[in-house]
């Protein structure tokens, strides 16, 4: 719970003692200091902390990296002349350092622990295409005119549909020709069609720029294709066709002309909730703090981030005089239930401060700096509602597949999952008509019977369409929530608000003295140096977990989240501001800036918001934390004081077969080989390209190295724990997943105490004539589960598709390993998928040395004979590298198909179903999850027709159906659930399984689905097991396609991959790698591809050519601090001479235009 939640007295004593402790003229608006936010930090926030913790650890210990030991820790300013250097922990003389340093324990806890930001995003961004992209939010609004905006979103509004649009944006003021269109004007379906539609003035029509092409919406072309199905297909199959011919329209690039970008402000359920049931002053007060907030954020895009582009190339990226902009306030989800939210769609076309002249938005700013925008309004919002309400908020857990969030103390769960059972209520409904029918019929319903009871139950279940206006819905919403409080909802919700007795206009704000709970309104003056200390840590603690290098907005987005995670808010919203500034320039200047500024400020404009010029790209960052965590990977590389084995050991392993296989090394494996046993580094690495036999030299490795420093001398970790177990079963060795295994460690004293303790009573027991079998017996078992999670002298830890580990977690093995005396060696390949986290290590290591060991011959594709082609070895090698000369090899050997996505996802399908009924083993693998629904709805379609699966089943997470039959993929680690795989395999003191679990993709054919939700299904080569009713629906996804990020370090015959300009490099070199015998593309050539910020008159197409051309320039990979600090100096050196500074600190004249 944080500050401003509502709690029991009890719950908030400390802090009310506190505050009582403080001078009078401090307890409401009074200075904040660091020790203030330190009380308020571990008490309003330990319990919700603790218990994200804890949910996490007992949901799934595979989710945790550890804080590192000596992690926590203030930041000083790094030295602009010095790298690497030690920073000593910052103390005043007028705070206890100690102190200080719990509460940045407190705060990095929240970031580094593997916790998520403790709200989800409340602002989506999305495209809008040219033409007739914007009817879908004129369809459903009134025609009738609303007092006002808030009005219009009370329960006296009577009129039928959502209130009518207005205009917003300061960019309004240069439309009709000049004259200007008034800000909170309502929008007309022409205006909109004008602007939207064609990109003209929506008053004139006179064209704003170049005109644009539309291309044909989903919509229409769903219909045409299902208007083509046959007419004599059976019910299931045909509701199967549709729904896959939906989602393959769906999932199609349709990037034409861009008419703006759909910005969508959404409150937290609570806030919708209590505007639900609230009288109607209540709710017109809550809608003016979401449109109070939604203008401020627009405000400080325009401001900061709206931008076009201008000179040769577009170099320059120039001040706007403003955005164009239309708000559509929805009340309501698709579902029915209350949500809140407004459409603020801005238009692509905006005039350059400089010359007015009219172009397009530079859009590439705008989604960089979304996140950050979104954060910042959840903050307006909440200190918008406490000003005006009285309310407080508190942390809330949301289930095992989402993040925590921040809501209203007031509203308890219950009522908000009251309006959030739209599944719940279909599945009800379904079950209850199933049961009639069996009792009518005496039978089960047959698939298309089935189908036909869902279809009906979704409709008895929708809110009937007469039930259209507020006044109608909130009436419902009102007797629904009387059920589940027991009382008066209207005089429930009074209870909990407060409201002032007189208003004025829509700005309502409340004393301090009448806030509820423990809330306190500060001044951005009251926070002290000591407070924005601890906010800028947490704020990077949090940036430097995810990336290596960051943007000025990732910091942004991540004070926000600091801010808001220790339960800080504002008297006004220009103390938000400030104090969003001061954290921001504080973890900025403690931050190290990698791209100093190469234009002279002199002699080009100034941008406001980074002080640099308009020439100059924007900053990147990073930290003397991350160069230092590189540094010592570095040096782990260059350290050879790691064991070793002998000459005469790995020449009797490279003469002889491995153990299990029938072959020998070949000569770059052998060699590989002896430079890792021979090399004494503690960190070392293997770089082997798709198909070099990575397994294989790393079972030669294990059999040197066992044959040197005995069984079980070889560890092996892995990424994902179904990585983990194809590593342990294809070399023999015990294998984990890396985040459990370092989770494990901060277990690992607690289980060496436990051993010391059973030897101390084994040494009493023996001393007194005791018997000690009983004690022999415990010890034992406790040595084992010390072990098990253990490095040991003489080890070898080997860690598989190193390239997908992120920077902590390379540290904290290389730093156990150089504790334990034992090795680690990194095998991977940095051209494949990159790491999730902060990346780029691996190539940084792969590249540190310039003997790094690596595998050169490709071995894996070849004919059923078992030669090998030579083509396709070399052109993979070319795919790797990014050349696009390589493309033509598997052109000339047809490879490559290239149509619209539609006939792709359907060549694709066919070609793959051939390969499956010639018993071959095959994959799907599409660039995006979208295409990878559509082709799996494609795939159960055809099985719903050939009578092998089931067209009825269970709801999943993204809307599809699983039933009896369907091949489905886990996406989430339960080590209490088997996977059939290992019966009678034992368990710890917990329940969880060693062996057999289910992991995030096991796969399984569904044998059962039970009225529950629950469902029975197999494994290959497995027993049966059950899937409970909590985990299908949020976990388990149709299996017959995959992501390019599923299927690496896989191998199968065959592979048929959805290609289009959306992929990188990496993705489409693992998809086209992963077959034997054939790797396939099927090319999207149907639309242009790209970020189109200057649009022409006509629709660029482009042939398959040119798609994969840019496929193979999209690298997705992260570079490494010190690599990308390299690259950016050779860089600024070959343009203008040498540097003589280096890369520095931003200086404060850089942080300039954060304020409001």
């Amino acid at each position: 719970m944080t500050a401003a939640g509502q709690a029991t007295k009890g719950e908030h004593t400390v802090l009310a003692e506190t505050i009582d402790k403080l001078p009078s003229d401090t307890k409401n608006l009074g200075s904040l200091t660091g020790r203030d936010l330190i009380v308020r930090t571990q008490h309003d926030n330990a319990r919700a902390i603790g218990n994200i913790v804890e949910h996490r650890a007992h949901r799934n210990l595979d989710g945790i990296v550890p804080i590192e030991p000596g992690r926590e820790r203030s930041r000083i300013r790094p030295d602009s002349r010095i790298r690497g250097v030690k920073r000593s922990r910052r103390s005043s003389s007028n705070h206890d350092p100690m102190i200080l340093a719990s509460a940045i324990s407190t705060t990095s806890l929240r970031y580094r622990a593997g916790c998520a930001p403790y709200w989800g995003v409340v602002m989506s961004l999305s495209r809008m295409s040219a033409g007739s992209g914007f009817e879908y939010l004129m369809r459903h609004t009134s025609r009738g005119d609303a007092p006002d905006r808030s009005t219009a979103m009370t329960r006296y509004y009577v009129n039928a549909g959502y209130p009518a649009g207005v205009w917003l944006g300061a960019g309004l003021a240069g439309v009709n020709d000049g004259a200007g269109l008034a800000v909170g004007s309502v929008v007309s379906e022409d205006q909109m069609a004008r602007m939207f539609g064609a990109g003209h003035d929506p008053v004139t029509g006179t064209p704003l720029g170049r005109e644009y092409h539309a291309t044909a919406q989903p919509a229409d072309r769903i219909a045409t294709k299902v208007a083509q199905l046959p007419a004599g297909l059976a019910p299931a199959v045909r509701e199967a066709r549709v729904t896959a011919t939906a989602a393959a329209e769906k999932a199609r690039d349709t990037r034409g002309a861009v008419a703006g970008f759909d910005l969508t402000f959404s409150v937290p359920k609570s806030v919708s909730v209590l505007w639900a049931l609230s009288d109607a002053d209540v709710q017109r007060a809550i809608v003016a703090a979401h449109h109070q907030a939604i203008a401020s954020t627009i405000r400080l895009i325009e401001r900061d981030v709206a931008r076009t582009r201008t000179g040769h190339g577009g170099s320059a990226r120039v001040p706007v005089r403003g955005l164009i902009a239309a708000g559509f306030d929805h009340h309501d989800s698709r579902a029915g239930d209350p949500q809140l939210h407004t459409h603020v769609t801005i238009a692509n076309r905006v005039q350059a401060a400089s010359d007015g002249h009219w172009r397009t938005l530079d859009s590439r700013s705008l989604y960089a700096a979304s996140v950050a925008h979104s954060d910042t309004y959840d903050l307006l919002l909440a200190d918008n509602l406490t000003r005006a309400l009285g309310v407080g908020w508190e942390v809330r857990l949301r289930g095992r597949a989402r993040n925590p969030r921040r809501e209203l103390a007031a509203i308890p769960d219950h009522l908000i999952a009251e309006f959030s059972q739209r599944t719940a209520a279909i599945t009800a409904a379904k079950d209850a008509a199933i049961e009639k029918f069996v009792a009518d019929h005496g039978r089960q319903p047959t698939g298309p019977e089935a189908v036909r009871i869902r279809q009906q139950a979704t409709l008895e279940t929708r809110q009937p369409k007469h039930v259209s206006t507020v006044a109608e819905y909130t009436d419902q919403w009102t007797r629904r929530a009387d059920l589940i409080l027991g009382s008066d909802a209207r005089a429930w919700a009074r209870a909990i608000t407060t409201i002032p007795t007189a208003t004025t206009g829509t700005h309502i704000t409340l004393s301090p003295d009448t806030i509820r709970g423990s809330a306190r309104l500060v001044t951005a003056g009251a926070v002290d140096e000591q407070t924005i200390e601890i906010l800028a840590a947490a704020a990077l603690d949090q940036v430097e977990a995810k990336r290596a290098t960051w943007s000025r907005w990732n910091v942004v987005a991540a004070t926000c989240r600091a801010i808001g995670a220790a339960g800080l808010q504002f008297a006004t919203e220009s103390d938000l501001f400030e104090v969003r500034r001061r954290v921001t320039a504080a973890a900025i200047e403690r931050s190290v800036l990698l791209n100093p500024a190469s234009t002279p400020a002199a002699v080009a404009e100034i941008d406001v918001t980074t002080g640099r010029s308009i020439y100059d790209a924007p900053e990147v960052f990073t930290s003397l934390e991350v160069l230092a965590a590189e540094d010592a990977l570095l040096q782990a590389t260059d350290t050879v004081t790691a064991p070793t084995v002998s000459a005469d050991v790995i020449d009797d392993v490279a003469a002889a077969p491995l153990p299990g296989r029938d072959h020998r090394l070949a000569p770059d494996q052998a060699s590989a080989v002896r430079a890792i046993c021979e090399s004494g580094r503690v960190c070392d690495v293997l770089v082997g390209p798709a198909g070099t036999g990575k397994t294989t030299t790393m079972a030669g490795l294990r059999a040197a190295w066992e044959a040197e420093h005995g069984p079980g001398s070889v560890l092996g970790l892995a990424t994902s724990a179904v990585a983990a177990e194809v590593l342990g079963t294809e070399i023999d060795i015990a294998a984990e997943n890396t985040a459990q295994w370092l989770a494990q460690q901060q277990f690992q004293p607690g289980r060496a105490q436990r051993v010391a303790s059973l030897e101390a009573r084994r040494a009493d027991a023996t001393a007194a004539g005791k018997p000690v079998t009983g004690i022999d017996q415990a010890i034992a078992q406790a040595r084992s589960r010390y072990d098990r999670w253990a490095l040991h002298p003489g080890q070898l830890l080997v860690v598989d598709e190193a390239g997908m580990a992120d920077l902590s977690t390379m540290n904290a093995l290389a730093a156990q390993a150089r504790t334990a005396g034992a090795k680690l060696l990194l095998v991977g390949d940095h051209a494949q998928l990159p790491a999730i986290g902060a990346g780029g290590t691996f190539q940084l290591l792969a590249e540190h040395h310039a003997d790094t060991p690596q595998l050169t011959d490709i071995r894996r594709f070849t004919n059923l004979d078992g030669q090998l082609r030579r083509w396709e070895a070399d052109a993979s090698l070319g795919l790797r590298r990014g050349d696009p000369t390589a493309l033509n090899a598997y052109q000339a050997h047809g490879r490559f198909t290239d149509g619209d996505a539609d006939a792709m996802i359907h060549a694709a399908h066919q070609a793959w179903k051939a390969d499956h009924t010639r018993g071959l083993t095959s994959l799907l693998i599409a660039a995006d999850n979208d295409t990878v629904q559509a082709l799996n709805l494609t795939v159960r379609a055809d099985l719903i027709e050939a009578g092998h699966v089931h067209a009825e089943g269970v709801a999943l997470h993204d809307g599809t159906v699983a039933g009896i039959g369907d091949r489905i993929i886990t996406r989430r680690v339960d080590r209490r659930l088997s996977d059939g795989t290992n019966p009678g395999g034992g368990v710890d003191e917990r329940g969880r399984l060693a062996a057999g679990f289910i992991k995030n993709g096991t796969i399984l054919t569904i044998t059962d689905v039970r009225r529950d939700g629950a469902i029975e299904a197999q494994a290959s080569g497995g027993r049966p097991v059950a899937l409970p009713a909590d985990y299908v629906p949020q976990h388990v996804e149709l299996g017959y396609a995959v992501t390019a990020h599923r299927c690496q370090g896989v191998t199968v015959d065959t592979t048929h991959t959805i290609a289009s300009s959306r992929m990188t490099r990496e993705a489409f070199y693992v998809a086209m790698t992963r077959g034997r015998l054939s790797n396939h593309a099927y090319i999207d050539t149907d639309t242009c591809h790209g970020e189109l910020d200057t649009l022409g008159a006509d629709r660029e197409t482009r042939p398959a050519r040119n798609v994969l051309e840019q496929v193979l320039t999209n690298q997705g990979a992260e570079q490494a601090a010190h690599t990308l600090n390299s690259r950016l100096a050779a860089r600024a050196a070959t343009s203008h001479g040498p540097d003589r500074h280096g890369p520095r600190a931003a200086r404060p004249s850089e942080q300039a235009g954060m304020s409001r």
